[in-house]
């Protein structure tokens, strides 16, 4: 069971920085009981708190416009478009373009690690 006391200590050191797991320790409870505590009781309303955003609605079609058939389709914050000079071939403008890609992870040397692990 948590006590108010405990609920707010939770929040309060949550919004300081402090680690889920650190909490966890403090108040002898586990670490997903105190997420989950922090995040029902702060964020149980949309629109309120740190994770307000994720709930929040695009505008209507009609106020952001139909996607453009020509320029950067790259959609700017419920706006609209971005609109610049595409690369050729890409639906993106330069600068989106580079937003749009993954950086690559670098491949694991399964082979190697498997060799490792035999004795």
């Amino acid at each position: 069971m948590w006590t108010e006391a405990e609920i707010k200590i939770a929040i309060n050191l949550r919004d300081r920085g402090i680690t889920a797991a650190e909490i966890s320790i403090l108040l002898k409870k586990t670490k997903s009981a105190v997420l989950n505590k922090i995040y029902r009781r702060k964020y149980a309303n949309p629109g309120k708190g740190a994770l307000g955003h994720r709930h929040a609605k695009l505008p209507p079609k009609s106020l952001l416009g139909a996607m453009p058939k020509t320029g950067c389709k790259w959609h700017t914050d419920g706006l609209g478009w971005c609109r610049e000079a595409t690369i050729d071939g890409k639906p993106y403008c330069q600068a989106h373009n580079k937003r749009s890609l993954l950086d690559p992870q670098p491949k694991m040397d399964i082979d190697g690690i498997l060799k490792s692990l035999r004795y």
